[in-house]
């Protein structure tokens, strides 16, 4: 019996983040993680800049191929926004180094394998009962270290698209 309870609190929460989101107007959780090339790169890095935070499950899935690559297409907006994207997810820095490589990306894509900042930003989703992996999530932080707008589940083959609309929404302000 106490199995078949336990069971069914797991499928209950099937898919959903272990931990809340950050809400928008609050500080951003801070995050050091190693890049694709093996560097640290940390939330401070990026202060007087906007700063777009994905987390995506896996690197070489149709959807985050799909993510990735309309991200690296639209940089020069991104930069003319002074914003600086960063892509996180819970596989090994090799992973990410070879997706780089692959893809010819030039943003930092960072590696979570304790899933540590994945949890902190309520971005971790269950797909195989047991297993774990960074949730599609993203977070525009503003230059104070502030996050600004959340967007949750978001669609690999509009995401680009929405976080450069929400930027311009926001530096409007």
């Amino acid at each position: 019996m106490a199995l078949l309870m336990a069971m069914t609190a797991m499928l209950a929460c099937f898919g959903c983040a272990e931990q809340a989101a950050p809400v928008v107007g609050t500080q951003a959780p801070s995050f050091t993680l190693p890049s694709q090339d093996g560097s640290k790169v940390s939330l401070t890095d990026f202060r007087d800049k906007w700063l777009v935070l994905f987390f995506y499950p896996a690197d070489f899935s149709e959807a985050g191929l799909r993510q990735v690559r309309a991200v690296q297409a639209d940089l020069p907006q991104y930069a003319k926004a002074n914003a600086v994207v960063v892509g996180v997810s819970s596989t090994e820095v090799q992973s990410k180094k070879d997706l780089t490589n692959a893809e010819h990306l030039t943003f930092p894509l960072l590696s979570d394998t304790d899933k540590s900042v994945s949890k902190r930003y309520g971005s971790i989703m269950s797909l195989h009962y047991f297993t774990t992996y960074s949730a599609r999530n993203t977070f525009i932080i503003d230059p104070t270290g502030k996050i600004a707008r959340v967007l949750l589940d978001v669609d690999s083959r509009t995401h680009s698209q929405q976080v450069l609309d929400a930027l311009r929404e926001l530096q409007k302000r």
